[in-house]
């Protein structure tokens, strides 16, 4: 079997890449995913993510603009629903931790972020405290991603689009000549491989110094009474600690109660292939988070899920053609804030594979940021 493209990974950024790949005529086109559609063992499972524009850096805050104007529009015209729910976004922190920074990068750009006192915060969001608050970064291009819907249409559009798809089909190894993968049971060639491996990544490039740690994380779901849990009346959020982050979303169809974790990466890589529990220690720091900062009691957890990231030092993407064979573009490094900007950055992996650059303004002018060192 040989196609003209062909993308390693099946989660979100695989996905949008595959899509992409077809709409910019570069088929046949063929995906390889070890595990079966909808498996809950990388980073695109779940319900729901969170959309805005709040950046500590204006190249984001403009890839954003260009997702929020174009991509996911695009996106859902061809899926055919809505897949982006707008609603509020706030960000807020101590004054001596890093919400200066984003509020300076969303000023420079104008993104459409208003700034709140804490008492207008409170009255517009009755349901946060803001204690340590300073300033509220009110975020009205926020909203939920129906994340589950997203796939599930992805996966329809390779139907579709008549994608070549190997499921079941873990890779063994990626060969430079000729070009292909090799699984457990089959060797696929192609003229151009697009991996996005997500946390198994490094496994495929062990001598490539990406600086990739998988990080596995767990995300908890709560139920408080006494205030509307459901978007839009709930908020997507994000505090932004001296030195750490808490995140959440709103009650959603097919989401239980309200979604909240503690944002956090590994000194020293998990291994994605090894059993997973749920970690009590980052529940718990999500528990406290709730009690100090909500404005009545989250009540007892409702459920729990593991979830993986896999994150470069500086939390920046990997969007780059391997060091040493043009023919090979690798996508990683996405988890904790991919999954918003997933159409788009699928667009430049499918450019830089085809045309070795990317027609987005705001990555062209910021490429070094996305190399592989």
């Amino acid at each position: 079997m040989k196609y003209r493209s062909l993308v390693v990974g099946g989660g979100i950024n695989g996905l949008c890449t595959a899509w992409q790949l077809c709409r910019g005529g570069f088929g046949p086109v063929g995906l390889v995913e070890q595990f079966a559609p909808g498996h809950n063992r990388g980073s695109s499972h779940g319900t729901t993510r969170i959309t805005r524009s709040t950046y500590a850096d204006v190249t984001y805050v403009r890839l954003m603009q260009e997702a929020h104007g174009r991509a996911w529009p695009s996106l859902e015209a061809e899926v055919g629903q809505q897949l982006i729910h707008p609603g509020d976004g706030i960000f807020w922190g101590p004054p001596d931790g890093p919400i200066a920074t984003y509020k300076a990068a969303v000023e420079q750009v104008g993104a459409a972020v208003d700034l709140l006192s804490p008492s207008q915060a409170r009255r517009k969001f009755p349901a946060f405290r803001f204690p340590d608050a300073k300033e509220v970064l009110w975020d009205r291009s926020g909203g939920v991603v129906a994340a589950a819907q997203t796939m599930s249409g992805l996966w329809a559009l390779m139907q579709r689009w008549g994608v070549g798809l190997h499921l079941g089909q873990k890779i063994q190894e990626i060969q430079h000549d000729p070009l292909s993968v090799r699984t457990e049971s089959e060797v696929i060639e192609a003229e151009g491989i697009v991996v996005c491996a997500g946390p198994w990544a490094p496994k495929l490039f062990p001598g490539l110094g990406m600086s990739l740690s998988p990080a596995l994380q767990t995300v908890g779901y709560w139920q408080p009474t006494g205030i509307r849990l459901e978007h839009p009346h709930f908020p997507v959020w994000v505090h932004l600690g001296r030195e750490h982050v808490h995140y959440g979303l709103p009650a959603f169809p097919g989401q239980p109660g309200i979604k909240a974790a503690f944002h956090g990466t590994a000194e020293h890589p998990d291994d994605p292939d090894q059993p997973t529990t749920p970690q009590a220690l980052r529940l718990e720091l999500a528990q406290n988070f709730l009690e100090q900062q909500l404005s009545v009691s989250p009540g007892a957890r409702i459920s729990e899920e593991n979830c993986w990231y896999t994150n470069t030092p500086t939390e920046d993407f990997i969007l780059s053609p391997h060091p040493a064979d043009p023919r090979i573009v690798i996508g990683a490094g996405f988890s904790g804030h991919g999954f918003k900007l997933g159409p788009l950055t699928g667009r430049i992996l499918a450019e830089l594979l085809w045309r070795g650059e990317s027609s987005v303004a705001a990555f062209t002018q910021d490429r070094d940021r996305f190399r592989i060192r």
